[in-house]
């Protein structure tokens, strides 16, 4: 079983990751084996993620649709490094999805576990922001 050293990102430390889960059925995810970060990442739930982006949305819950709270959380915190979004926004946002996801340690951890690039999504998501220069 891996274990993730959680510092910030939860209260207890060397907690299993089957521990750290959603706890909604979402997307690409059984309700018996949630995780962390979605089961499938292909195309079209990148596709699925740039539209929710796209929106400039900061719902909890359809963002809690889309995938894992952690996952979102770290989606939100990575967009708010992006100047046509609301930092203040999505800060808040991530941390209604999962507590302690906007400190560094914890974003850096989602970095390291996240299989979204945002050198990949970044630009994409700018092709399809309106107001973007």
């Amino acid at each position: 079983m891996a274990t993730a050293s959680c510092g910030p990102m939860h209260s207890r430390v060397n907690l299993p990751f089957d521990e750290l889960t959603n706890d909604s059925d979402t997307w690409g995810m059984s309700a018996t084996t949630q995780t962390l970060m979605p089961l499938t990442f292909d195309r079209r739930y990148e596709e699925r993620l740039v539209e929710l982006c796209a929106r400039n949305s900061f719902g909890v819950r359809s963002w809690n649709e889309v995938g894992p709270r952690f996952f979102m959380a770290g989606l939100a915190v990575m967009l708010a490094s992006v100047p046509e979004y609301d930092r203040v926004k999505l800060l808040a946002l991530a941390e209604r999805l999962y507590a302690g996801s906007s400190t560094p340690a914890t974003f850096a951890r989602w970095l390291e576990l996240s299989p979204l690039r945002p050198s990949r999504f970044l630009p994409i998501l700018a092709q399809r922001i309106p107001y973007a220069a």
